[in-house]
């Protein structure tokens, strides 16, 4: 399947975590040693959106690679000579803002340019200032006190898969369809802009917002074994339970009993597995989905023209860019300008990144550019660091000034503080400083 697991394809990297896999496969004591199930959720087997296209046989990752191509194409050739359209929002009260801005936008002015302004912030958008507010929406969709979207206790991060994030579905108790169907709409909003947002939803609701309504679709799964694939991405204590069902040689002592009222037999249990996960996954929490999948299609010249021949994993790989982010790619991201060869601190930064854990590069990021995810194929440009008296940062043109610092400590003191305050405070002014350190 498209998000399938790294044990369907090949690859001649040997992966971070595969050291990590054969010691517990292998270990002195059987006790400590991992059990085949066990094995088979390891973060070994566990594989990126984006690797699975690089991964696919040449013919696949050709046409992959040639419809992302096209598409591109075809909203570089929308957007082209697009008006703009001013839009004001507080950050106290940035998802209501932003749902009823996009309540009250034409479809058919998706493709304009937006000029976002933040009220009480001096700013001028280049490109930067949307980015926040459309990262900054997400992030305030996903911690909100009443959250429309949840992750369960048994999410892949909390699940042994060190480095992923856990994927949420839409709550089905949360009946606030206008706030769905406007999350839809923001979304196809960021994929005409060609806008990557880290959006941690789970792939069924990418599936979803790609299918036909009232008619079987090619991007919902066809088979017990992709709506395992799919629950794995959600909560893999469920899938891990649900396989083991399938491969016991008598299931019959469970006491298992289909939503028809049918006993669970070795007969029947791929039917009993598909329909719970089918239920959990989608048919729980439907009038959410569809309000988003009618917000995400709500542009018909888009849809019509493009959304048909898109896979899953395209549609991700579009929208959302890599759903990992990594320290020694981002680090050679970076570009010295206006240093003497003696000075320590391009060596020190880099070093940091390096070392840096996933929620930290995104927030470092995020103070370099605005972005939280990386676009597939890289970032557009690289991230300018220059020598300055000042921590300053250009987030439009991806620029960061820096002082010079004495020591390691020194700056990670520094860039954490930084760090802390955008958390704190969320502004990502343009040209404005985004904190002030003493070299």
């Amino acid at each position: 399947t498209a998000m399938g697991r790294g044990s369907l394809f090949k690859s001649t990297q040997i992966s971070q975590s595969m050291p990590d896999l054969l010691h517990k496969l292998i270990c002195k004591d059987p006790g400590e040693r991992l059990t085949a199930n066990e094995a088979l959720v390891h973060a070994y087997f566990s594989q990126s959106y984006v690797k699975v296209l690089e991964n696919r046989d040449n013919r696949l990752l050709m046409d992959s690679r040639m419809k992302v191509s096209q598409f591109n194409a075809y909203l570089e050739q929308l957007t082209r000579d697009r008006p703009e359209v001013p839009l004001t929002v507080k950050r106290q009260s940035l998802v209501n803002d932003v749902a009823e801005a996009f309540a009250s936008l034409p479809s058919e002015m998706f493709p304009c340019r937006l000029n976002v302004s933040f009220v009480d912030e001096s700013a001028i958008d280049f490109g930067g200032v949307a980015n926040e507010m459309f990262g900054e929406f997400f992030r305030q969709l996903f911690t909100a006190s009443d959250p429309p979207f949840f992750e369960t206790s048994g999410g892949r991060a909390r699940a042994g898969e060190e480095g992923l994030e856990g994927t949420f579905l839409p709550c089905a108790a949360n009946d606030h369809l206008f706030l769905y169907e406007m999350t839809g709409r923001i979304l196809l909003k960021c994929l005409i802009d060609r806008r990557p947002v880290h959006v941690r939803l789970a792939p069924i609701v990418f599936r979803y917002l790609l299918s036909e309504p009232g008619a079987p679709s090619a991007a919902m799964p066809c088979n017990v074994w992709d709506w395992l694939s799919d629950m794995e991405e959600f909560d893999a204590v469920i899938a891990r339970s649900m396989r083991q069902l399938l491969l016991m040689p008598d299931c019959s002592h469970c006491g298992l009993v289909r939503r028809c009222g049918e006993p669970v037999t070795v007969a029947n249990r791929a039917q009993y597995v598909e329909e719970e996960i089918r239920w959990r996954l989608v048919d729980s929490c439907r009038s959410q989905l569809e309000a988003m999948r009618q917000g995400f299609q709500s542009f018909a010249a888009l849809h019509d023209s493009s959304f048909s021949a898109f896979t899953c994993t395209e549609l991700m790989v579009c929208l959302c860019g890599e759903d990992s982010i990594d320290g020694d790619v981002l680090a050679d991201c970076l570009e010295f300008r206006m240093w003497d060869q003696t000075d320590s601190t391009p060596h020190f930064l880099c070093t940091l990144v390096r070392a840096m854990p996933p929620g930290d590069l995104r927030k470092f990021l995020r103070l370099c550019t605005s972005l939280t995810t990386i676009p597939l194929g890289g970032l557009p440009r690289k991230i300018t660091v220059f020598k300055s008296a000042r921590f300053y940062s250009h987030t439009c043109f991806s620029q960061l000034e820096i002082p010079d610092y004495e020591s390691l400590e020194v700056l990670r003191s520094a860039l954490y503080t930084a760090l802390a305050s955008l958390e704190v405070c969320g502004e990502m002014q343009e040209d404005v400083d985004v904190q002030a350190v003493p070299g």
